[in-house]
């Protein structure tokens, strides 16, 4: 409403578009560190932490496949209906394979670690 008394209509609302999802970029893979040598404690403590982290974050990607696949097959869901981000979801049967390389890689080598540990 303006000072006169005339109703003043507001500008009609302009439509925002939606941004676009970019494209997943590929993860650098992780590569291992060379194994620290059997006397370092210190190194070898360091790169099994830094190992179960990404042992940790891999456990996690293949149950949440499993599952995922378990629902889909079942006809529990959707393709759409899977909780997690679209960059999480694995689509391809090489993505699969290669998350489940990288988690028995890592798997041996905290292994290998906890036996020089150990010693």
């Amino acid at each position: 409403m303006t000072t006169n008394g005339t109703q003043v209509s507001s500008p009609a609302p302009v439509p925002v578009p939606t941004p676009s999802k970019p494209k997943a970029a590929k993860k650098k893979p992780f590569i291992l560190p060379p194994l620290p040598p059997a006397t370092d404690r210190v190194a070898l403590r360091a790169q099994y932490d830094l190992c179960y982290v990404r042992y940790s974050a891999l456990w996690a990607r293949v149950v949440a496949e499993r599952h995922r696949q378990e629902m889909l097959l079942k006809g529990v869901m959707g393709t759409d209906d899977f909780g997690g981000s679209e960059d999480e979801s694995i689509t391809s049967g090489e993505d699969v394979d290669e998350l489940r390389k990288s988690y028995g890689t890592l798997h041996e080598r905290l292994n290998e670690i906890r036996s020089l540990l150990e010693r």
